[in-house]
């Protein structure tokens, strides 16, 4: 649905066809916010066992 709107209202236009990864994530991340699906980067210190 969020998707849809961003198209419908014209955040998300461009000519010819395009993933919806494509287009900036902004407005996308903001309306999850709106419609009560809140996100939260956490930032995590790396893993002993990561190089």
């Amino acid at each position: 649905m969020i998707g849809a709107a961003l198209m419908l209202n014209g955040t998300w236009k461009e000519a010819g066809v395009w993933n919806m990864e494509q287009f900036d994530p902004d407005p996308f991340m903001d309306m999850l916010n709106e419609h009560g699906l809140p996100w939260h980067v956490l930032e995590c210190e790396a893993s002993p066992f990561t190089k």
